[in-house]
C-alpha cells in the first residue's frame, strides 16, 4: 500500500509539477533520509539540539534552493527562516522549560514494557530531544509562509518598482495575512487530526488531566510554535526580500 500510494503521488506530482513536481517528490524523500541519519546521531550521543539545528538549515535549504532553485526570492526566504528559527528557539526553549516535558508519555508504556528498557538503558536527554523535534516540524511551515510572502513582494515590485518601501511591505502583509489565516488553521487541524483518537481514549479521564498529560502539552508547545514562526516570518520575509530588492536593484 505505502509503494502503492508513492507511485501515485509521484505520477500526479510529475504530471501536474513536472521537472519541480518530479524535484519536491524526491526532496520529500532525501529529508527523509536526513530524518532518520538524525536521530542515529541522537543515538550515537551528538547533542538533540545541535542536530535539530543543523538539520532544520538543511531541510530548509533543500527545499528552497533545490526545489525552487536559487535566486533572490529563496535567499530572502532562506535568511528570514534562519531568524525566525533563531528567534523562536528562545521562545522554544523556555516554554519547554517551564511546562517541565521531558521522558515518555504514560501512553507509550505499553511500547517501553514490549521493548524491554528502562530508564537506565536510554543515556539521551530527552527534553532536547523534544526541543530538536520542535525546530524539525517548525522549518516546514516556516519555509512555506517565507517563500509566499517573498514570492508576493516580488510579484509587486516587479509590477511597480517606483512604489515606495513602506507601499511595498504592507501590500506584502496584507496578502501575508491571508497567508497566514489558512496556515494557522492548516496547524489547527493537524493538530486536532493527530489529537482526536487521543481525546477519545481519554473520554473517561476529566479534561484538566487530559490538557495536563504529557502527550497534550508536547504537541500543544510544538503548535503553538509553529504558529509564532507564522506570525513572524511573513513580515521578516517582506522585509528581508525588500533589502535584497532595492540593494541588488533589481
Amino acid at each position: 500500500m505505502i509503494l502503492t500510494l508513492s507511485a501515485i503521488l509521484f505520477v500526479l506530482l510529475s504530471v501536474i509539477g513536472r521537472a519541480k513536481g518530479i524535484k519536491t517528490f524526491c526532496s520529500v524523500y532525501i529529508n527523509f533520509s536526513m530524518i532518520i541519519f538524525s536521530a542515529i546521531l541522537i543515538v550515537i550521543g551528538v547533542n538533540p539540539i545541535a542536530v535539530g539545528l543543523v538539520f532544520s538549515v538543511l531541510f530548509s535549504m533543500i527545499t528552497l534552493f533545490w526545489v525552487n532553485g536559487y535566486n533572490h526570492k529563496t535567499l530572502a526566504s532562506f535568511f528570514s527562516v534562519l531568524i525566525v528559527l533563531i528567534l523562536t528557539g528562545f521562545f522554544v526553549l523556555w516554554l519547554g522549560t517551564k511546562s517541565n516535558i521531558s521522558g515518555f508519555p504514560s501512553e507509550y508504556s505499553e511500547e517501553i514494557a514490549e521493548a524491554d528498557i528502562s530508564s537506565s538503558d536510554i543515556q539521551i536527554n530527552f527534553f532536547d530531544v523534544f526541543i530538536a523535534i520542535i525546530f524539525m516540524g517548525l522549518i516546514g511551515t516556516i519555509t512555506d509562509a517565507a517563500l509566499d510572502a517573498a514570492t508576493t513582494v516580488y510579484e509587486i515590485y516587479q509590477n511597480n518598482k517606483d512604489m515606495p518601501v513602506s507601499e511595498l511591505f504592507i501590500s506584502g502583509l496584507n496578502v501575508g495575512g491571508d497567508i497566514l489565516g489558512t496556515m494557522v488553521n492548516t496547524l489547527f487541524f493537524a493538530f486536532w487530526g493527530t489529537f482526536m483518537g487521543y481525546f477519545i481514549w481519554h473520554q473517561g479521564e476529566s479534561v484538566l488531566k487530559v490538557l495536563n498529560g504529557k502527550a497534550f502539552a508536547f504537541e500543544y508547545i510544538r503548535i503553538a510554535s509553529g504558529g509564532l514562526g507564522c506570525i513572524l516570518v511573513i513580515p521578516i520575509s517582506c522585509i528581508t526580500t525588500i533589502i535584497l530588492l532595492k540593494n541588488l536593484r533589481l
